[in-house]
């Protein structure tokens, strides 16, 4: 799952690359300027305001919105879902997700994710995981334009991170709830897919979804995760195996 992240703002090369998909428009890049800045945090936590990217049929751009991160579906009587699973998205015979799988995906920058792992003392302790190449990541996201459970009468703009069956490496991170997870990262030269609102077909939207290999992902071992009060950036720790630790949740990744 994804329960924290980073996002460090990025170079203008970087994010004029990672970004060339999306037909770079003169909003997306006012955004880069003067919004995204102010997100810039190395602990992002559920119910906190993230940037998401959107296509709006309307002003037939791309734009950055703000979102909460985590919906509050009425029919949860308590907590919030901040992540989605990817192979119940994709089940035909449930609904919760089918029309915003369809309708309202969108992008969540980010530059590396956390997972604890659980010892054999049971034990957690923090990773951060990033690409292998230091790029910038893009989450698969979703949203709805809905109410929160305090205040009924008010809509507000929610975001969800789509997760699915990680690779080996991360089932050994991710070992404390089976099965080992992480979140759906697309390709630069999907992004645009992703967003446009004419595929709707789910089997067509599923093409654009990859499981990273362990190959393409670096992960660090760590004392703390990052803390935004503080302005500290995540400890590293000693270098430990991640696969030496097993549990009877994740004895063997596969």
């Amino acid at each position: 799952m994804c329960g924290r992240f980073g996002f460090i703002y990025p170079s203008a090369e970087d994010w004029a690359e990672s970004t060339a998909d999306l037909a770079y428009s003169e909003k997306l890049k006012k955004a880069y300027d003067e919004e995204l800045p102010q997100y810039a945090r190395t602990n992002i936590a559920p119910t906190q305001t993230v940037p998401t990217i959107v296509y709006s049929e309307k002003e037939k751009t791309y734009l950055m919105v703000p979102m909460r991160w985590g919906w509050e579906p009425l029919w949860r009587p308590n907590g919030q879902i901040h992540n989605g699973n990817l192979q119940t998205i994709l089940d035909p015979h449930k609904t919760t997700w089918k029309k915003d799988f369809a309708t309202r995906r969108c992008l969540i920058p980010a530059s590396f994710f956390y997972d604890w792992q659980q010892r054999d003392d049971a034990v957690k302790f923090p990773w951060k995981i990033e690409r292998a190449d230091g790029k910038l990541i893009f989450f698969a996201g979703l949203f709805q334009y809905d109410t929160l459970r305090k205040n009924r009468n008010e809509k507000v703009l929610t975001t969800v991170i789509i997760t699915q069956h990680g690779n080996k490496l991360m089932q050994a991170l991710n070992n404390s709830d089976p099965p080992g997870t992480q979140p759906v990262i697309l390709d630069y030269d999907t992004l645009s897919h992703w967003l446009n609102p004419q595929i709707k077909d789910p089997r067509v939207i599923a093409k654009l979804i990859r499981i990273y290999s362990e190959q393409e992902i670096q992960v660090t071992p760590l004392e703390k995760i990052g803390n935004d009060n503080t302005k500290e950036p995540p400890q590293a720790r000693e270098w430990i195996d991640p696969y030496a630790v097993k549990t009877a949740y994740c004895p063997n990744p596969q």
